[in-house]
C-alpha cells in the first residue's frame, strides 16, 4: 500500500493501528482516534494532518500526546502539510523540504490577535526542528483586522534552514496587515538563501479594495525591508 487516506468527522471511539512500510501518500482529518499506533513510514514522501483545532481536547485532553505520536511517524517526511495549532512537540524533521501551513478552523472571537501571534511563535520553533526545509506556503492570510497590534517577533538563534536552504516562502489570502508585514519583514531580513517570495492579496481586504495601484504600494513598503538575501526577488498579485 502506498497511500492512504483517513477522514472522520464522528467523535473518536476507536483506535488505529497501521503497519504499512512502503506507504508514500499520508492524509489525516479532522479528529483524531481514541489512540494512535502508526508504524514508522521510512518511505513516506508527503502527508497532510489538518486536525480541527478542537479535536480530542474536552475530557481526555490528550491532544498534545496524540499528535506526537502522529508526527513522529511521519518525521522522515519530505513534504508536509499542516493545520498551524499544532506547531509544537514535534520530532526533528531532517527530510522536510517544503512544508504548508493551514489557518485552523475555529480561530474566530475576540483573542484572535494573541492566537495568530502565539501561531507565529511556534511557527519560528518549528523551524528549528526543520533544517532543511526549502519551501515554505501559508494557505491562508492571517487575521482581517484593520488594528492588528504590532508584536515583536524576533529569533535570538536564526534556524539553520533561514540561513542554508529556504529558497521560496508564497503568502497567500493576506490582508496585508501589520502581523503580515512583521512575518514577511522577519523572513526577508533572516533568509540567508531566499530567492523567490510571492505575496496574493485577499480580494476581501479592506485596505486595499478601493485602491487600483495596491501592488505598487505593498511592493514600495517591502523595498524598505531590510534582505538577507540580495538575490531574493519578490512578487505581488
Amino acid at each position: 500500500m502506498k497511500r492512504l487516506f483517513i477522514e472522520s468527522s464522528l467523535y473518536p471511539k476507536f483506535d488505529i493501528q497501521i503497519n504499512a512500510p512502503n506507504l508514500q501518500s499520508f492524509k489525516y482529518s479532522p479528529v483524531l482516534a481514541k489512540d494512535f499506533a502508526p508504524h514508522n513510514f521510512s518511505q513516506l514522501l508527503d502527508a497532510e494532518i489538518v486536525l480541527s483545532s478542537s479535536a480530542n481536547i474536552g475530557e481526555r485532553g490528550e491532544l498534545g500526546l496524540l499528535t506526537t505520536k502522529l508526527f513522529h511517524s511521519v518525521s522522515r517526511v519530505k513534504r508536509l502539510t499542516v493545520s498551524d495549532h499544532l506547531l509544537q512537540s514535534l520530532p526533528v524533521f531532517h527530510n522536510l523540504v517544503h512544508l504548508e501551513v493551514i489557518t485552523a478552523d475555529s480561530y474566530v472571537g475576540s483573542d484572535d490577535e494573541v492566537l495568530q501571534c502565539w501561531i507565529v511563535e511556534m511557527l519560528l520553533k518549528f523551524l528549528h526542528i526543520s533544517p532543511n526545509l526549502e519551501s515554505l506556503i501559508f494557505v491562508d492570510g492571517f487575521c482581517d483586522y484593520e488594528a492588528y497590534p504590532s508584536y515583536d517577533w524576533s529569533l535570538d538563534l536564526i534556524p539553520q534552514c533561514l540561513l542554508l536552504h529556504l529558497k521560496s516562502i508564497e503568502f497567500r489570502g493576506c490582508f496585508w496587515n501589520q502581523a503580515e508585514k512583521d512575518l514577511v519583514r522577519l523572513f526577508l531580513k533572516n533568509a540567508k538563501a531566499l530567492q523567490t517570495v510571492r505575496i496574493t492579496i485577499s480580494g476581501q481586504s479592506s485596505y486595499f479594495s478601493k485602491k487600483s495601484n495596491y501592488k505598487k504600494k505593498v511592493l514600495n513598503e517591502i523595498a524598505l525591508f531590510p534582505r538577507g538575501s540580495v538575490d531574493c526577488v519578490v512578487h505581488v498579485s
